[in-house]
């Protein structure tokens, strides 16, 4: 019998909290940040928010800043 590790979205809010300038810069864009204001905030460049929410997309098979909030947002019990 295979066990299950939970819902997709609750392997997403793992992944994204292990990384901790991925899960920063994805909980700033979660919150509505654009990328220049997420830049400022970890006093990194454009290109690397960029990259860093790309990468992190390709990996958790998101598509946009809306799945990313839900991703990133605590289940409320």
């Amino acid at each position: 019998m295979r066990r299950s590790r939970g819902s997709k979205w609750s392997r997403c809010r793992r992944s994204w909290s292990a990384w901790r300038t991925s899960g920063r810069c994805a909980r700033l864009a979660a919150g509505g940040a654009s990328n220049r204001d997420i830049a400022a905030t970890l006093t990194v460049s454009v290109k690397t928010v960029e990259a860093t929410l790309t990468r992190g997309y390709r990996k958790l098979g998101l598509h946009s800043r809306v799945q990313l909030a839900y991703a990133v947002t605590p289940v409320r019990e």
